[in-house]
């Protein structure tokens, strides 16, 4: 029980981060190149992580879930505060290529720590409240943009959002202090293609998320840009209409995720 507390506080602090930043990265980066350049490190950004997702396995191997955890909690942390102090197009493009390649393999350890800790019996149960967790944090994080962005200054965010990740670092720190041996974990395996292709389900799924992913990423890098430099919304506004707009994530994972426990 202590560790699923564990897993859903960081997945909650990480995802606070993560949602205060989510809006106004693209807009950012939008003071230093034209919206063709922004798109292209988005770009590179996720070359970067699907890389890191292909040598996960080895990685863990060698380093051990936690470990390895806290070394991408690390380098997140880096990317952060770098956007929060950079002052040049270079500065700003290699700190958002090292924030966004790593942002998202700390969500890959807290899957792995998930898997460890859940039962057949309770999967869905526990996996729509941690999903419950993760969509809260992404949700508050845009208030935290309404509340320290002033006009069109963003550093306080930035530093702010730093602030949010020293909690699972401290933490996970601390468990690499008194845990003498750190399990490889259950995704420490060569990426199974071939089974992934004659899964049909599984396969259907993955390409059904790869098309919201598609989605999501237009809304997240260009409708920012768009309602904040061509219509005007100030970021205070923008904070207050993209809670609401992500509150139905928060409602309705933990009733989805008991529905699929009892049916599936």
């Amino acid at each position: 029980m202590l560790r699923l507390v564990r897993v859903l506080s960081h997945t909650f602090f990480i995802s606070l981060h993560s949602g205060a930043l989510l809006y106004i990265t693209s807009s950012f980066l939008y003071r230093f190149f034209q919206p063709e350049i922004v798109s292209l490190l988005y770009l590179l950004a996720a070359v970067g992580n699907i890389c890191l997702f292909l040598l996960a396995p080895r990685l863990l191997k060698y380093f051990g879930t936690t470990r390895l955890f806290f070394l991408f909690l690390l380098i997140t942390l880096a990317g952060t505060l770098g956007l929060a102090f950079a002052l040049t197009p270079l500065a700003a493009a290699l700190s958002f290529l090292f924030y966004g390649s790593f942002l998202f393999m700390n969500y890959y350890c807290l899957d792995i720590f998930l898997e460890e800790l859940s039962s057949d019996a309770h999967t869905g149960e526990i996996r729509g409240l941690y999903f419950t967790f993760l969509n809260a944090g992404i949700a508050l994080g845009p208030l935290v943009v309404a509340l320290l962005a002033r006009g069109d200054s963003l550093e306080r965010v930035y530093l702010a959002s730093a602030a949010l990740l020293i909690f699972p670092i401290l933490i996970t720190l601390f468990s690499l202090r008194f845990k003498r041996k750190d399990s490889p974990g259950k995704g420490a395996h060569t990426l199974p293609f071939r089974e992934w292709w004659r899964n049909v389900d599984v396969r259907r799924a993955t390409l059904a998320k790869v098309v919201l992913e598609v989605f999501f990423g237009f809304m997240v890098i260009f409708v920012p840009i768009y309602l904040h430099s061509t219509l005007g919304f100030s970021w205070a506004e923008l904070g207050i209409i993209f809670t609401v707009a992500l509150l139905p994530f928060v409602f309705f994972e933990l009733p989805i995720g008991e529905l699929a426990g009892h049916f599936f």
